[in-house]
């Protein structure tokens, strides 16, 4: 789990076509305290291809402590590969994980400065949630966080408990409800992929959250919330 090993073994999968189109699709929003980040180019289907024999003798603590360690060293760089592979090592780790795993999340969310990696550590959160590691009300004071990115990362931290109805739903939608009057284009998709998500498995309670909050929620949300209550999708085509 060296990044510099790791680095110099994904360099003949980069493709530069892709690298230009990275930043068409996660523009970079940097916080205070963060900064651009770099990327190789690498495509998902390749970097997928790679973890594969990476991850294939991760087992123990060591592992883990190697994949954590790698992770911190992702962000301080600011290094999109590193950073998706760090974490979904640890993902494969989460046997190891403890209360102080979060710690380390804080550390790395004012360097976040795309939704991408946003919702990549997003996710990591969501698994600790649903593993018992940390609950909503350790993270519900990201409501309040300086950057945008650092908001949005608790929104997207929701989504897995959510979908599965895993905890203590109402207290979910009290923290989505700190978000309901924003107009950011990247707190309003959060809000509606999260609502969606908890259509799967807590319908009713969703309808009744939108129609609630109808006059503070953006059209958008709304809209796609309504249409996968209905239709069980997130749009319809014209016409149809």
């Amino acid at each position: 789990m060296n990044p510099d090993e790791i680095l110099k073994q994904l360099e003949p999968l980069a493709d530069p076509e892709y690298r230009k189109t990275v930043a068409l699709f996660a523009p970079q929003e940097p916080s205070k305290e963060g900064g651009e980040w770099t990327t190789l180019g690498v495509r998902a289907p390749e970097l997928r291809e790679f973890e594969k024999s990476l991850f294939a003798t991760l087992r123990s603590e060591q592992d883990y402590r190697a994949a954590l360690a790698l992770t911190d060293v992702a962000f301080i760089r600011r290094q999109r590969e590193l950073a998706v592979i760090g974490v979904e090592a640890l993902a494969k780790l989460k046997k190891y994980w403890e209360f102080d795993l979060l710690g380390h999340v804080r550390h790395w969310i004012p360097q976040i400065s795309d939704w991408s990696i946003c919702d990549t550590v997003g996710y990591l959160l969501g698994l600790m949630i649903l593993n018992g590691v940390i609950t909503v009300d350790n993270i519900h004071d990201l409501k309040d966080h300086p950057s945008i990115w650092g908001q949005r990362v608790l929104i997207v931290a929701l989504i897995l408990p959510l979908r599965k109805g895993f905890g203590d739903v109402d207290a979910y939608l009290a923290t989505i409800s700190f978000f309901n009057g924003r107009r950011e284009k990247s707190i309003i998709k959060a809000v509606s992929w999260a609502l969606r998500e908890g259509t799967k498995s807590q319908p009713e309670k969703i309808k009744a959250y939108i129609e609630r909050y109808s006059n503070e929620l953006h059209s958008t949300i709304l809209r796609e919330v309504r249409t996968k209550l209905e239709k069980g999708v997130k749009s319809v085509k014209r016409g149809k």
